[in-house]
Formats: structure tokens, sequence, C-alpha cells
């Protein structure tokens, strides 16, 4: 690259159920082709830019999993974009569109020689609440959506919604000395994934062509199917978030309940439409007055009228017994599958102990005898020595 150009580092901050996790998909599985063409994906996997976005916002991490020690994952990550030399650096992670202003000056301050940009995704706020909402009951939230969405409306912490999807906040916190370089870009209402490829593909500032056929499975959730993990969340006792999120994102959420046939949409209450209205009015008027590059339409922020209805989980005890019944069955299947392989790994394991147990024997036992004529050769070998000693000089040779 030409010595007087400056090197961008490009942060796409996501946030979460903006697509991110498919935009990330596609970096990695395009990255040499990215590279080969100025942009460079640091790390291993993705999930050192989720490492970084840890470090970043100074969380700590669980002493209980010593592999997950992101300190210093950022320093690295900037090293390696230094001796990259490549004229346009990624990090992507919807965790830090969460960081607070003090740390995203640090950042600013590390990236001194760099041109930073920002990258933000944004949908309309009635489609994202309500896939907020699911992805959160896959989680560990037990709350239903009705409740959610009253907490959220009285931006409750307890919610943790407005710290990532207040979209008027984050900005302000995020925006570059230069406002031209925060590159906000909308996802269509329709156009599928080759005009949101796009609308990612200028924000970032590639140009070549990329590999989007990507294998993408369905994992949402209908409005029962929703409502009846908040209420197994509900139940779940306190245990380490990997393991229930094995059972209840990994195995109920994704192997049981997604795909079932003829989900109800999820919907919001009427109550909350006015409300979301004056959201979104406001997001829409804080992008227009700004100098953000806008890729998109604002028009795509506009609230999603099918939205909006009144549903609930009465009148459909049908169908949330059919699917619980479903849950409880795969459950006892998988809890069955476990003592097998349980009983199974067992019994390899006496196995190899009793295996360790005769081979022990046999070493000690050749340890034994060893020793023994070992010392028999020294005792001999002794009395030779004393007799010589003595001046009896060696045994005569039997004939």
């Amino acid at each position: 690259m030409p010595a007087d150009e400056a090197r961008r580092i490009v942060f796409h901050i996501g946030p979460p159920k903006t697509g991110s996790t498919y935009l990330q998909e596609l970096l990695w599985a395009n990255r040499e082709v990215l590279r080969s063409n100025g942009v460079f994906l640091p790390g291993s996997r993705q999930r050192s830019h989720h490492h970084v976005a840890r470090d970043i916002r100074g969380q700590q991490h669980s002493p209980t999993q010593p592999q997950d020690d992101w300190a210093g994952a950022f320093e690295a990550m900037m090293l390696e974009i230094e001796r990259a030399d490549a004229p346009t650096s990624v990090i992507s992670s919807e965790l830090l569109a969460r960081t607070p202003t003090d740390r995203i000056r640090r950042v600013f301050d590390r990236c001194e020689g760099f041109e930073v940009h920002v990258v933000y995704g944004i949908r309309d706020l009635a489609r994202q609440v309500t896939s907020v909402w699911q992805q959160g009951v896959r989680h560990s939230n037990p709350r239903r959506l009705h409740d959610w969405l009253t907490e959220v409306r009285a931006r409750s912490d307890e919610v943790g919604f407005w710290g990532t999807h207040d979209a008027i906040t984050v900005l302000s916190r995020w925006a570059p000395s230069d406002p031209s370089r925060m590159h906000v870009f909308t996802m269509p209402e329709s156009g599928g994934d080759t005009e949101f490829v796009d609308r990612f593909r200028r924000a970032i500032g590639w140009e070549c062509e990329i590999d989007t056929d990507l294998e993408r499975t369905n994992e949402s959730l209908g409005f029962l199917e929703a409502t009846l993990l908040s209420q197994i969340q509900e139940k779940i006792p306190p245990m380490h978030w990997g393991r229930r999120e094995e059972i209840t994102r990994a195995f109920i959420a994704r192997r049981v309940l997604a795909g079932r046939p003829d989900p109800l949409p999820i919907l919001i209450p009427e109550e909350f439409r006015g409300w979301l209205e004056e959201q979104s009015a406001a997001r829409i008027e804080f992008l227009r007055q700004s100098d953000f590059e806008i890729i998109g339409s604002l028009d795509d922020l506009r609230l999603d009228e099918s939205r909006f209805g009144d549903v609930s989980e009465a009148g459909h005890e049908a169908e949330m017994l059919d699917a619980a019944t479903d849950v409880i069955g795969q459950l006892v299947e998988r809890q069955a599958n476990l003592a097998i392989r349980v009983d199974r790994l067992s019994r390899e394991l006496d196995s190899a102990q009793r295996g360790r147990a005769v081979l022990r024997s046999r070493v000690v036992a050749r340890a034994r005898r060893a020793l023994s004529d070992g010392l028999s050769r020294t005792a001999a070998q002794q009395r030779r020595r004393a007799r010589d000693e003595a001046g009896d000089g060696p045994e005569p040779d039997v004939v």
C-alpha cells in the first residue's frame, strides 16, 4: 500500500440480532479471498474477536474456565494487525456494542496512527425486540413476552436491552472524531441476503466478490415454543451457564422446539405500539440529523406493522401440551442415551483399571525378582571380596 495512505481498522460492533453471526461466518469463510484483496481478519477464529471485545470491556473471566482467559487479547490482536500491514483490518463482535465510553477512548488511543471506522447494523424496533426476547429465552430469560416488554419500556437494568440496542446512545459513544467514519447499515425488510450482504460490504469497504452460499439452519421459535421455554427456564435451578446453555439452547431450543410445524408468530401487544413508535421516530430523526454514512434507507427502520397483535397461550393449551410432552420425551431419551454411554464408559474404565492392576502386579513381580537377583549377586561379590582381602585367595575350581 502507498506509504502516505493511512491503514484502516474497522470495528463492526453489532449489535446482536442484526445478522452479525451470519456476517461473521461470511468473513471467516472468505478470509483468504478478502486477505488477497487487502482486507485482513486477524485472530484464528471468531472466538478470538469475542475475547477481544471482553478484554476491551474489562469483563472478568471465570476462574473455572482458564481457556477463556481473554486478558491482553486486544493488545495481542493489535500487534498482529500491525505486523500484517494490510490496508484494512476488521474486528467484528456484537459484544462491543456495550463498551463504556472510557474504554472506547482507550481503544481509539491505542489505534493512533490508524484510520478508525465503526460499523453498526440496525433494524426496525418491532422486529428487534421480538428477536431479542426469543434469543434471551434460549439462554436463560424466564420472563414472558409481556413482562419482558414492560421492563424494557421501563428501561429496567434487569433485562439489559438498552445497553446494547439503544442506537442513539451506542452510536454516540462509538462515534469517531470524524463522524463520516461511522457507517450505519439498515437491515432491509425485503431483498434477502444479497442486499443485506451488499450493505455490509459497502460499510466495511471491500470490492471483491465473495461466496455467500453458506448453510444456515433455522433456529427460530414460535410464540408458544418460546413461551414454553421461558417457563422451563423459570424452573431450572442455578447451575453453571455453560451446562444450562447445553440443555436449554443447544438441546431443547435447537433440537426439539425449533422447526415445529405451524408456529404462531411472536406478536407485540397493541399496548406497546405507541411507545415503540416514539422510540423509532427518535432513532430515525437522530440518524437523519447525523453526519454518519447511512447505507440503506431510513424507511427500513419504520415499524413492521405485521409484528403487532394480541396473541397468548390461552386457547392453545393442546399445542402447548404437545410441545411440552415432546420436550419431556426427548429429554427422557437423551437421559437414557447418556446412561447407556456412562455405563459403557464405566465398563471400559473398570476393564482398563483391571488391566492396569494386572500389569502393575507383573511389573512388581519382575522388579522383585530383579532386586532379589541383584542382591544375590551383590552378596556373592561381597563374600569374594572379603576372602580376597583375608588372603584366602579365590575359591578353587570344582572338578
